[in-house]
């Protein structure tokens, strides 16, 4: 098969592999061979031709005339068995280099072997001819000996890379263009979360499935619920702070019509897509009941499809509260005014009407500014309003907090000041470029203890377009930057899981014929002296195998064979197999097994599950060191862990754990816990870790629908 009409995989396996498949020359048989033999006998030239390399011989130590066989002819463009040598009276105009070095005739391979009697092995060499025609090559050469080992020539053999050189850099630029459309998505999900998280109303997103995968600060507040005990959760459960019990509400109607569910509501009405209503829930806030306020609205995919829904919620109890003792003020001033008389009605009215207008401005002006600063000091985000001048006005508790200083002492201060001692504000600062254009700035900054933050300053303008103030609102988007990092990961995992499937079993069937071949020739006679080469390539072939086959388990779309089956009998089953390697290594193995109800599990993948987990341990530890396996119940989940003594996983190697590729051991392959935590999806399992410096301790936990009821 010519390169150009080979697939861009078999091309890149053929670059892996082309260092490994070094033609080894028997310098005793080719010195047997020209005794016998003339070097311009055809049957010799023949059997040259058929080889799959190009062979060039040098007949005297001069190297003045270099033959070469009909696949170097056509690499060189040149006549077969045509002299074409850089030590003859007439070198050929060919520019040689090795490494981006010009070599000199006497440093090209054959040469090299017939003058010192050198061997040479995988030499790159690039020749430049005056046409622009550039052609890389890999060589390996060996110098030729009389019957009294004396040189008489030199013989080499090398193999044409250019095609390849040229796929490898092709696929490079694919690679990095697929890495900048990764970022890219990451920040844009990155950005979403941000904004949820922001926003100042209780709101909460579900997915398709009805599952919840966005739980705001505010709702946390709302409901006393955190996020990381509502996240990936359904069957309505993010119902239950509201009405003590799981049921569908305003956000699954988006999903659904359920006209039982739009009749449990108030005021529900329905603009375009959009839902409104309100209702009472009598366990928000922990019990102490609330009316409350919803909109839900749908959220769509980029072909318009409905992929989810979005909810907030506001709390409208003191709004209540305050129209109904409007309504009782308003009813008492009716029945003052019926009481008077008629002779009075008309100076009464217009008294009582400018009392009500003060009283009612008053209340109104009161109510807003204990609204607005109730809202400000329960918002758990810093938060400060400067002046024109950079003068602290106002912060909240938050921000008193973060700055570890009382609020009435921040009262009048410049916050370089206080908080860096400073004459000037900080280079760079959203406060002052806020204050000089008017507009919104925002600044991301890193802590020294390696914090994320955002600093966004947001103008107050008044009606004449004059900045009276900057309110500067302080983000911690720490734990959204270890959420995108997890997301990347395992769209990585994604990805070669899909190529695992698509390639692995392509490039596995030439191997196998390969491998063939290579037994039927060991076992033929006059290969006997050759055993020991043929033993070294069917083993790494039988390795490479081994590779793909670790490969193949991360595809996406592995089948799975699920029985109901018993943790406890797999871990038995398997522990003699783990007993043996930790007694090999002089080291232990425990179990403690409880009695956990039966899943539908798929024996061989929780098998070797087990078996990549307990071999890292057991590596991991010291001799003499002792592995745990345990199994026991929490909750309502079924708990497999793997607890070793050794020294703990640093912070830069756990954040990349399960990453396809990526070990610390010299002879890994980096698919062991790839392959464990694809097995782990495959099983609706999730996978945490635990480490220290006394040790690690992997626990995967399977989740409640792969419980046999």
């Amino acid at each position: 098969m010519k390169d150009e009409d080979k697939t861009k995989e078999q091309l890149i396996a053929e670059l892996i592999e082309l260092r490994k498949q070094v033609i080894n020359i028997d310098s005793n048989s080719l010195k047997f061979l020209f005794g016998k033999i003339e070097i311009g006998h055809t049957q010799l030239k023949y059997i040259l031709d058929t080889v799959p390399c190009g062979i060039s011989i040098a007949t005297n130590l001069s190297c003045e005339e270099i033959m070469h066989n009909y696949y170097a002819s056509k690499f060189w463009g040149i006549n077969p068995w045509e002299n074409f040598s850089y030590s003859s009276n007439n070198p050929p105009s060919v520019k040689i280099l090795s490494n981006g070095k010009e070599l000199l005739p006497e440093e090209m391979p054959i040469q090299r072997s017939a003058w010192y009697g050198e061997e040479i092995t995988d030499q790159e060499i690039e020749f430049m001819w005056n046409n622009g025609v550039r052609k890389t090559s890999i060589w390996n050469s060996r110098p030729l000996y009389d019957n009294t080992g004396n040189i008489v020539g030199a013989i080499a053999a090398f193999r044409d890379i250019t095609s390849l050189k040229m796929i490898n850099t092709q696929l490079q630029l694919e690679i990095t263009e697929r890495e900048l459309a990764e970022k890219a998505l990451c920040t844009a999900h990155k950005m979403l979360l941000d904004i949820i998280e922001f926003l100042p109303d209780a709101t909460f997103v579900i997915n398709r499935e009805q599952k919840v995968i966005a739980w705001n600060k505010a709702i946390e507040e709302m409901t006393g619920v955190r996020k990381e005990d509502i996240i990936g959760k359904g069957d309505y459960i993010y119902a239950i702070p509201f009405y003590g019990e799981p049921r569908p509400v305003l956000i699954n109607l988006i999903l659904s019509d359920d006209k039982e569910t739009e009749l449990k509501y108030k005021n529900f009405e329905r603009k375009e897509s959009i839902l409104y209503a309100d209702t009472y829930s009598p366990s928000a806030f922990e019990g102490r009941g609330a009316f409350l306020w919803g909109k839900a609205s749908p959220l769509y995919s980029s072909d318009g499809s409905i992929v989810g829904a979005i909810q907030s919620i506001n709390d409208i109890t003191e709004r209540k509260k305050m129209e109904d003792e409007l309504k009782k003020h308003r009813n008492h001033l009716e029945e003052i005014i019926k009481e008077r008389t008629d002779k009075l009605i008309s100076t009464n009215e217009q008294l009582i009407l400018e009392i009500a207008e003060r009283k009612q401005a008053e209340y109104e002006l009161r109510k807003s500014k204990q609204e607005k600063e109730l809202i400000l000091s329960t918002i758990s985000e810093p938060v400060v309003y400067h002046d024109k001048y950079m003068q602290i006005i106002w912060a909240n508790d938050a921000a008193s907090k973060w700055m570890g200083i009382f609020p009435e002492k921040l009262v009048g201060y410049n916050c370089y000041k206080i908080l860096f001692q400073k004459n000037s504000p900080c280079p760079g600062c959203p406060v002052i470029n806020a204050l000089k254009s008017g507009r919104i700035q925002e600044e991301e900054i890193v802590t020294p203890d390696g914090k994320t933050l955002i600093i966004r300053a947001h103008p107050v303008i008044d009606d004449n377009h004059n900045v009276l103030g900057v309110v500067e609102v302080i983000l911690d988007i720490s734990r959204h930057k270890q959420l995108e990092q997890e997301v990347a990961r395992l769209d990585r995992l994604n990805l070669v899981g899909e190529m695992a499937a698509g390639i692995g079993h392509e490039i596995r069937n030439p191997m196998t014929t390969v491998r063939g071949f290579l037994q039927l020739l060991e076992g033929k006679s006059e290969n006997i002296k050759y055993k020991e080469y043929y033993n070294l390539m069917i083993e790494e072939l039988d390795r490479a195998n081994a590779i793909i086959t670790e490969f193949l388990s991360l595809a996406k779309n592995k089948p799975v064979n699920l029985k109901k089956q018993n943790l406890n009998r797999i871990v038995e089953a398997i522990n003699p197999l783990i007993q043996a390697n930790a007694v090999h290594e002089d080291k232990y193995v425990k179990l403690e097994l409880n009695n956990v109800p039966d899943l539908l599990l798929d024996e061989q993948e929780i098998r070797q599950l087990i078996l990549n987990l307990s071999r890292n341990g057991i590596e991991a530890m010291s001799p003499k060191g002792e592995l745990i396996i345990k199994t026991f119940m929490d909750d309502d989940k079924v708990v497999l862990a793997v607890q070793d003594q050794g020294s703990g996983i640093q912070p830069d190697v756990l954040k990349k754990l399960g990453t396809p590729f990526v070990t610390t051991k010299d002879n890994g392959t980096g698919l062991g816990l790839s392959i464990c935590y694809s097995i782990a999806n495959r099983h609706n399992a999730v996978i945490d870790i635990e480490t220290g410096s006394t040790g690690t301790t992997f626990y995967v936990r399977f989740r409640s629908d792969c419980l046999n009821d």
